[in-house]
C-alpha cells in the first residue's frame, strides 16, 4: 500500500518506494532509469550494506520506469529496501526504509443495562479500532440471540460500520423492548465480521445483558 513516497538519487537513478505497509501487504517500489536487466531489489531486516542476507528479492524489468511489488513481512518493524546494479555488486545504488505497522485491530465491548417496563431503550456498544488506520476500514455487525429473543426482547440489528482515516470509535445501538414480566437477566450478542481495509478483529463478540 503506497502511503507516502520519497526519492533517493544516485547519478541517473532514483528509487521511489512506499514508506509503510501492513503485515503481509504490498510494498510498491518504482525504479526509474538504467538499462541493465540485472538490476535487482531486495528487502532486508536492517540498514546494512551487504547484498546478502535479504528476506526477498527480484529483478527490475526493462524498460524503465517499472514498479516492483514486494510482499511486506508479517512481523511489524522497520525494514530496508536496496537497489543493486548487478549480481556481483558490493555497493547498492540506493536504499530506503519501509515501516511495517501492526494491523489495525477491531474490538467491541460488553454492555449491561436495565430494559425498563415499557417502550424501548438502547444498548449502545462501542467498537474501537486500534491503532487508527490511514485509510477507510469497514466491518459488518449483526445481533444474535443468547437467552434473550430477537423481536420480543430486542430489535434484531445488522449493518456496516465505516471508519474513515484517523477515526477510532463507532457505536452500534440495539433497541431493547421493555416489559413488566418478571424474568432473570437475559443476554444477546453483537458479532463483528468481514473487516476490510487491512484491519483484523481482536474481539468479535459484544454481549448485552
Amino acid at each position: 500500500d503506497q502511503m507516502s513516497v520519497w526519492e533517493i538519487n544516485y547519478g541517473d537513478w532514483f528509487l521511489v518506494g512506499s514508506s509503510s505497509a501492513l503485515p503481509g501487504g504490498t510494498i510498491a517500489v518504482q525504479v526509474f532509469g538504467g538499462s541493465s536487466a540485472t538490476d535487482w531489489l531486495a528487502l532486508y531486516t536492517n540498514s546494512g550494506t551487504a547484498p546478502s542476507g535479504y528476506l526477498s528479492w527480484g529483478y527490475v524489468p526493462l524498460p524503465r520506469p517499472q514498479t516492483v511489488n514486494m510482499t511486506a513481512p508479517t512481523a511489524p518493524g522497520t525494514y530496508n529496501i536496496r537497489l543493486w546494479p548487478n549480481n556481483t555488486a558490493t555497493a547498492a545504488i540506493g536504499s530506503c526504509n519501509v515501516v511495517v505497522a501492526a494491523a489495525p485491530t477491531l474490538a467491541i465491548n460488553d454492555v449491561t443495562m436495565v430494559e425498563g417496563n415499557s417502550g424501548t431503550t438502547s444498548a449502545n456498544f462501542t467498537v474501537t479500532l486500534t491503532p487508527a488506520a490511514g485509510g477507510t476500514v469497514t466491518v459488518a455487525y449483526a445481533t444474535a440471540n443468547g437467552t434473550a429473543t430477537s423481536g420480543s426482547d430486542y430489535v434484531p440489528t445488522t449493518g456496516t460500520l465505516t471508519f474513515t482515516a484517523g477515526q477510532t470509535t463507532q457505536t452500534v445501538s440495539v433497541p431493547i423492548n421493555g416489559d413488566t414480566t418478571p424474568e432473570a437477566n437475559e443476554t444477546f450478542s453483537v458479532n463483528l465480521s468481514g473487516p476490510t481495509g487491512g484491519a483484523v478483529i481482536g474481539d468479535p463478540l459484544g454481549v448485552g445483558t
